[in-house]
This record gives C-alpha cells, structure tokens and sequence, in this order.
C-alpha cells in the first residue's frame, strides 16, 4: 500500500490534517497516512531513513534545527523520490524555494482548502500508480521483439493498463476497450486502433523467438485479446503480491 507522510512542528496542524485525510476513503483506500511532529535532527533521519517507504510527502518548511529547505536538499541527492507536496506559510522561504528549482507535485499556502489538497493527492495518486503498472507492463513486453515507437506498441501497452484498472473492458475488447484508447487518443476510428495492434503483434510474433512465445502462449496463433488478456494477468498479480 502506498504511504502518506505529513512532516509539521506544528503538533495541532498535524492532528487537524491528519484527521481530515482519513476521512477520505479514496485516501484510506489506496494509502497508509501517517505523521510525524518534527521537532530535532532525529525527526530528520527518520525521514532520511524510511524515504524509500515514501509515496507522498506532505512537507512543512520552516521547522527547528533542519528546515524543509535541508530535507528537499537531501532528497534530491537520494534515489528515492518520494512526490512533494508543500505546506508552508513561510513566503521567504518559498521564493527561496523556487529559485532552486526543485521537483514539487504541488504548493499550499496556510491556511488552506483541506478539499483541495485531497484533490491534488488523488491525482498525484493516479500518476503514481500508472508509472508503477507502465513500469510492469514496460518490464514483460520486454521480453518480447516489438517495435516500441509504433503506435500498435503504444496502443497495446494502453490497452494492458485499462484493463488493469477496470477489468470489465476486457468483454468484449471491440466495443469497450479499443473505442475507448481511441478516444483517448483521439483516433477517429476503433478499426484503426485494431489494426494497428494487429499489425504490431504480427510483427512481434514473427521476430520473437518461438520459445519465449511458448512461455506465454499455448496457442501458436496470438490474438490480441489472448496477448492483452495474458499479460494483464501477469501484471495484476504482481501488482497484488506487492
């Protein structure tokens, strides 16, 4: 499960935040929110050491002994980069904050809507999620020979990553999943979309050695809902497993 991490000195702040949060089941849902009042040099290490356990990092900047300012610094030199958002309202800093020119998903000025925020994590959310599922997808299509800048390529990796958030696409794949990557990239029509994956997936079969197929595919001929179906699988259960 993804993780939420609110970083404050401010211990009312913290508990009024953190209380608003999960009141939202989309956030309860799909994260795991927890804070911390940030008082000392060991509030920053605690930091330091669980950004990999990070997903989204609701970040204070003006704290005692070590700033939002040094953590940003540190993270930047880290490879794990949890998404930021900022919660200050510290304008100095801010515009300190942005001459550095530093990676933040978003900036909220105190006092602020809490309904907004929520917003913006959901949608930080939905970006974190698509790069992780890509990422897998990405991960097994690599296995096999395609041509990765035809658009069938990129029509198949979409393909994979509806289904993985909604299933019921799948049946059938002619009236719900290709109508709806064509309109998402505005393709005026869904045969297009179908041929071009076809044509994709022909190619693949054709310079993918056969063995490598045989691990997937009982069936010499791949269809592409078989090949969609097969590696959605895939990438479901690795997702459930973590």
């Amino acid at each position: 499960m993804k993780r939420i991490l609110i970083v404050d000195d401010n211990k009312i702040f913290i508990d009024t935040l953190y209380a608003e949060l999960n009141k939202n089941k989309t956030l309860t849902t799909n994260f795991l929110i927890d804070k911390i009042e940030f008082n000392n040099k060991n509030s920053a290490e605690y930091i330091y050491n669980n950004l990999s356990d990070i997903d989204i990092l609701l970040l204070d900047l003006q704290m005692p002994e070590v700033s939002g300012l040094d953590i940003l610094e540190y993270i930047k030199s880290s490879k794990y980069r949890p998404k930021i958002i900022i919660l200050t309202a510290e304008y100095v800093m801010l515009s300190g904050l942005m001459l550095e020119n530093l990676n933040i998903s978003g900036i909220f000025i105190k006092p602020f809507d809490a309904k907004k925020l929520i917003k913006q994590i959901i949608t930080i959310s939905d970006e974190i999620t698509r790069k992780r599922v890509y990422d897998e997808i990405s991960e097994i299509l690599s296995k096999f020979e395609f041509n990765k800048t035809s658009i069938g390529y990129k029509y198949i990796m979409e393909c994979i990553y509806l289904c993985v958030k909604n299933d019921s696409l799948m049946s059938p794949v002619e009236k719900n999943l290709y109508p709806t990557v064509a309109k998402k990239y505005s393709v005026p029509s869904t045969k297009k979309v179908k041929w071009s994956i076809a044509k994709t997936l022909k190619s693949m079969s054709t310079y993918t050695k056969q063995d490598i197929l045989n691990e997937f595919f009982k069936s010499q001929t791949i269809t592409a809902k078989m090949f969609i179906y097969e590696i959605y699988s895939i990438v479901r259960k690795k997702l459930e497993n973590g």
